[in-house]
């Protein structure tokens, strides 16, 4: 400096990348990003047919909009209990106070519209499986966070919840959309 004042300790906050994915909770993204393709796995009817460019295309076009709805709910939740996390996880971005309320709003908001706008958009790959995964998983998850639902402060709700989106709504959907898209079955 100038030798007017104390030198300047801070140090700058983290990336916007960085924060952006942190936010993410990525080890919900890690689970998201290994079950589609092992669901894909389990309904190719060949080992090789897996890895034929028809599958793999549709295994990419149902994982980019899981993976942003995936960042919806996990966002959505963080958005609602920033008190509570501020106790409890106060690493969170938003706890933490690297990203702003209305920043995570709006980041949430785009990956859900990204997420069911790609659930009917294209002719080849918008089938009612991803549609059922993907619009099952935005009510269920936006039931568990928000009024007047938030069935998360009930613990046989939330457990509900998080069973019927992990457990059967995305295993169905992502399987019935393995089937017809990449596979040809109806």
């Amino acid at each position: 400096g100038d030798g007017d004042g104390p030198p300047d300790t801070s140090q700058p906050g983290p990336s916007f990348l960085t924060t952006l994915w942190r936010f993410t909770r990525p080890h919900t993204l890690i689970g998201s990003a290994i079950a589609i393709p092992s669901i894909f796995l389990l309904a190719s009817p060949t080992y090789a047919s897996f890895f034929e460019a028809r599958s793999l295309a549709s295994l990419l076009y149902a994982a980019v909009p899981s993976l942003l709805m995936n960042l919806y709910i996990t966002g959505l939740n963080q958005i609602t209990d920033v008190e509570i996390d501020k106790i409890n996880k106060p690493e969170l971005p938003i706890a933490k106070g690297d990203l702003k309320p209305s920043t995570a709003t709006a980041v949430v908001l785009i990956a859900l519209a990204i997420s069911l706008a790609m659930s009917v958009i294209s002719p080849s790959f918008s089938t009612q499986g991803l549609q059922v995964a993907l619009w099952g998983s935005f009510v269920l998850g936006t039931m568990y966070s928000l009024p007047p639902f938030r069935m998360k402060r009930h613990p046989l709700l939330a457990a509900f919840c998080i069973v019927a989106v992990r457990g059967t709504i995305i295993n169905a959907g992502f399987y019935s959309h393995a089937l017809s898209s990449a596979f040809g079955a109806s």
